[in-house]
This record gives C-alpha cells, sequence and structure tokens, in this order.
C-alpha cells in the first residue's frame, strides 16, 4: 500500500470540520427563523460537496489526480442532486414530521434541545463520514482495479438513488395515488432502493480510498452510514410511520418486498 502526507491530512480534517461547523450554524440560523428543521436535510448533501471542494483545493500538488477527479465529481453530482431533490420535495410542505417528534421531548428550551440533538449530530455524523472523501485526495497512487470497481459501486449507487427518487416523486405527483403505495419499477424490488443506492454510493468512496492504511481504516465511515440509514433515522424510523398512516396496504407491500437488498418480489 502507498503512504500519504499525514500532517497535511490532519490539517485538512481540522479545516474541513471547521466548514462543517459554520455550516451547520448558518443553517440553524436559518432553520429557527423559518421555524423549520427540516432545511438541514437539504444542508445534508451540500456539507459533503463542500468538504469535498476544501479538501481537492488543500491537497492541490499531492494525491493523484485522477482519483481526486473521480471522488469530487461522484460526491458533487450527488450532493447537489440530493439537496435539489431534498428543497423542492418539502418546499410547499410544513415541518417534517420526524423534527416535530424529536423537539417534542424537550423538557425545557427547545432552541438548545434542537442544537444539541439535531445540528450537533448532523454536523459531527458529516465530518465522520466524510473521512474517506478526505483521504483519497492524498492517496498519491494510481486507481487500479480496486478503484475502478468501487467507482463503478458509487456510480450504481447514484443512478439507483436518483431513479428512485425520480419513481417516488413522480407516483407521489399523481393525485390518484393518495393514500396508495408506490410498489412498481425500483419499489417492487426493494422498500428502499434510494437508501440502498444510498449506503452503495458511501462503500464505493471508501473503496477508493483503500489504497493506504489510512483510508482502510476509514471503514468506519460507510458502516456508520448503513447503520444509520437501516436502524436509525432511516428505514426504521420512516417504516413506523408509513405504517402508521398507510396501514394494512403498507403491511402487504411489507409482506411481499425486501426490506432493504433488491430481490424479486415475493407473491403475495
Amino acid at each position: 500500500m502507498s503512504s500519504l502526507d499525514g500532517v497535511s491530512l490532519l490539517k485538512n480534517l481540522a479545516l474541513s470540520a471547521g466548514v462543517i461547523a459554520v455550516l451547520m450554524t448558518a443553517t440553524s440560523a436559518l432553520a429557527f427563523r423559518k421555524s423549520r428543521h427540516s432545511i438541514v436535510d437539504v444542508a445534508w448533501g451540500v456539507g459533503f460537496v463542500l468538504v469535498a471542494i476544501v479538501s481537492a483545493a488543500l491537497s492541490v500538488g499531492q494525491g493523484n489526480l485522477e482519483r481526486k477527479a473521480v471522488v469530487l465529481t461522484v460526491v458533487a453530482v450527488w450532493g447537489l442532486r440530493l439537496a435539489t431533490h431534498l428543497y423542492w420535495r418539502a418546499k410547499d410542505r410544513g415541518e417534517d414530521q420526524r423534527y416535530v417528534t424529536l423537539l417534542s421531548r424537550a423538557e425545557r428550551s427547545k432552541t438548545i434541545f434542537a442544537l444539541t440533538h439535531i445540528y450537533l449530530p448532523q454536523g459531527l455524523m458529516m465530518w465522520l463520514v466524510s473521512m474517506p472523501i478526505q483521504v483519497c485526495m492524498y492517496e498519491p497512487s494510481t486507481l487500479g482495479i480496486l478503484g475502478w470497481v468501487s467507482t463503478g459501486v458509487a456510480v450504481a449507487g447514484l443512478l439507483l438513488e436518483a431513479v428512485a427518487d425520480a419513481q417516488l416523486q413522480a407516483f407521489r405527483s399523481d393525485p390518484a395515488n393518495a393514500g396508495q403505495v408506490l410498489s412498481e419499477g425500483l419499489w417492487a424490488w426493494s422498500r428502499h432502493p434510494n437508501y440502498f443506492g444510498d449506503t452503495c454510493l458511501w462503500w464505493g468512496v471508501w473503496g477508493l480510498a483503500g489504497a493506504t492504511w489510512i483510508g482502510v481504516a476509514s471503514v468506519f465511515s460507510p458502516i456508520v452510514m448503513t447503520f444509520m440509514i437501516v436502524a436509525k433515522t432511516g428505514k426504521s424510523l420512516l417504516e413506523k410511520n408509513l405504517l402508521a398512516a398507510k396501514g394494512e396496504g403498507y403491511a402487504r407491500y411489507v409482506q411481499s418486498t425486501s426490506g432493504f437488498f433488491p430481490r424479486r418480489p415475493r407473491r403475495p
């Protein structure tokens, strides 16, 4: 395995933490002003793009240019698409029910509770998950087989997430589908194809960082991301809300469709 400049990487990690802190501070200020904490979901994708841009700028003269270009392109396309998608999806809606439920637990100041339970955790998560992105910018070796395979996984995940989101958006925009469950297209193979695509992207980005031991050690990034998506704030929480909202229709969908990994639909 090749080696990289650890001192430069540490400086990059410190500056990226500062960039994320500024972003989360600005996001929280706007959210309090608008009384809509779901704005932080839009900032999520933007934050990774900023980290990738800052890291690419700081690593000029270091790292492999081909690897840096691949990572910057993949992350920028993913982050900007996701941010745009979430912005338009929530533009004419009220506060996301997830944040209403979360803030209802505040015993005293909802402002402090929001800062410590929404913006601080999101900022820390963003910094941890972005670790492979930052490592990639300083890895000097060429991509090789592992790098190109990882690129394929990341791009496939990006496309899968984008197509799944587009299918869901088209389904929801048709008034005839009100109260119904989307069970066609990618959604016939997985109840959460967009989440599955998201995890593929992060495993692919980690693979791109795997040319050094530091990159291999950043495996906690896709592990944490997968855990949060499957067991915490993603799939698990969303399905509870969908079961409560759509009842028997969603229960039948659960029985016939894979919960996460795509597979052929089961007969009811």
